[in-house]
Order: C-alpha cells, then sequence, then structure tokens
C-alpha cells in the first residue's frame, strides 16, 4: 500500500523523486516546510482516491489508514489483528528513520524523566526517544502513541489535543511537563544527566489542518506522525526499514507455513 502511494503521489507530481543525489531535505527549515506543502497536498489528493475504501472513527482519510482501516472488515478482524501485529515493532520503524541523517532529529535513546522533588519515585519516568535537532542541536523527549484500531480508530488520526486527556498514566504526565516546564526536569540518557528544550509528540497519523493548533495548545516543539515517517523510510530506500520488513515478512511466512505442516 505504502508503495503504491508512493508511485501515486509522484504520477501526480508533487512529490520529489527521492533521487541520492539530492540534498537533504531537512538541511533547513526552508527545505522542510517545502516537504510538508508536498505532503499536505499529496494526502489530499490520496484522500480523494481512498476515502470510499474505509471507514470506522474520525472520517479523515490517509494512505497509512488504509492499511488497515476497510470496509471489507466489518467487524475490525483484519484491523485489530494488524494493529497488534504493527505494535510489536512500530518503535523501531521510528528509530530507524532518526538514524538515517535525512530525518530531521536523531534519537539518543530512551530519556528516564523526574521533578527535582519528587523523591518518592526513584526510578523516574521512562518515556520512548530522546530527539535532538540535527539543525539547531536542541534536544527534546519524545513519546510514541499509535493507537490505531483501539475503539473503532477513536485516536488513530489526532485531530485535536483532547484526544490526549485519556492518557492517564503519570509517564505521560511527565511527558507533558516537559513540553511546557522542561527546565524543571531532571533528565537522564544511558544513566547520563541531559538538558532538553522541550517535548515531541509521536501519534499515528495527524491531521495536517490542526496540527499546528495542537501544539500550540500543548507547547509540542514538533508532532510526528508514524505514517509520515514511513512515507520517508520508503521515499529514502532506507535499506535498514526494507531489511527489517523482509525479515518480518519471512518470519511470519515461516511461522504460517509452519502452522500448516505440523
Amino acid at each position: 500500500m505504502i508503495a503504491y502511494w508512493w508511485k501515486s503521489a509522484r504520477r501526480w507530481g508533487v512529490l520529489n523523486d527521492g533521487r541520492a543525489d539530492e540534498p537533504a531535505v531537512y538541511a533547513n527549515g526552508e527545505n522542510r516546510q517545502i516537504i510538508e506543502d508536498r505532503r499536505d497536498k499529496c494526502n489530499e489528493r490520496w484522500a480523494q482516491a481512498c476515502c470510499t475504501t474505509i471507514r470506522g472513527g474520525q472520517q479523515v482519510p490517509t494512505a497509512f489508514r488504509g492499511v488497515f482501516d476497510r470496509l471489507d472488515d466489518p467487524k475490525n478482524e483484519r484491523a485489530k489483528f494488524l494493529s497488534r501485529l504493527f505494535g510489536i515493532f512500530s518503535e523501531r520503524v521510528v528509530s530507524i528513520w532518526a538514524n538515517d541523517e535525512r530525518a530531521p532529529y536523531e534519537n539518543l535513546g530512551r530519556p528516564t524523566l523526574r521533578t527535582s522533588d519528587d523523591v518518592a519515585n526513584v526510578q523516574g519516568y521512562t518515556l520512548d526517544f530522546t530527539f535532538r535537532d540535527r539543525s539547531t542541536g536542541k534536544v527534546y523527549a519524545s513519546e510514541m502513541k499509535c493507537e490505531i484500531e483501539y475503539l473503532n480508530f477513536k485516536y488513530f488520526i489526532l485531530e485535536a489535543s483532547h484526544q490526549l486527556d485519556h492518557h492517564k498514566k503519570p509517564a505521560f504526565h511527565a511527558f507533558l511537563a516537559a513540553a511546557h516546564s522542561p527546565d524543571q526536569l531532571i533528565v537522564h540518557v544511558q544513566q547520563k544527566p541531559i538538558s532538553i528544550n522541550g517535548a515531541i509528540l509521536v501519534w499515528g497519523a495527524i491531521n495536517s489542518d490542526t496540527k499546528k493548533q495542537i501544539m500550540s495548545e500543548r507547547g509540542f516543539h514538533d508532532i510526528l506522525s508514524v505514517e509520515n515517517i514511513c512515507r520517508d523510510l520508503v521515499q529514502w530506500k532506507n535499506p535498514e526499514y526494507r531489511r527489517m520488513i523482509g525479515q518480518y515478512r519471512s518470519w511470519s511466512n515461516r511461522l504460517f507455513d509452519g502452522l500448516l505442516s505440523v
């Protein structure tokens, strides 16, 4: 599906062709905005193409959503299975993306956050990523929430800040505190102290029309989507990503073939 989306996107003429000799698309803010504008245009065209083939939850069609949410799956059985399967390795997808020099951020590892007066919680709260902006050197704590089929895709696409309110665990509240008051937190990455400049949220997919509003309301430096991250990796022909997908496909095929031959 993703590969098909990219072929369609190039045919529509709204994306570059990802040639290896092109400069990194995130080399500066101007290039980053160009890529985001192209994504928005391509999302609009994809929405027109697939809006009749998906349903459930928020009615915002995206290429990534089309992988999981289909009209031919009335009981969401397929969607539930694929969502759980993807959840096994979804964090690794983000890590691979951040390891690619063409990504705007690099991943320093999992951060552990605590406040100076939080003496009761010695271990602190460990989040998913620590992103360092490749252009500015600033560092951000990051948490990933990629809830796909949950509650009939209710939280799959981020469209409003209230969708974050159902996350009640202390670790997520520590993450939200990092967005507003990063200087009030004690942060360690790989047991080494580090200063952070804010927080970056990673979500499954994002409504580009409301992204900036949510960032402003919640104080996030950025909101990344797994959908766009997969899209980048496909466009870049990232070798580690391609190896991972091939390996997991092979393992899955071996499992199902084996279950038919025991």
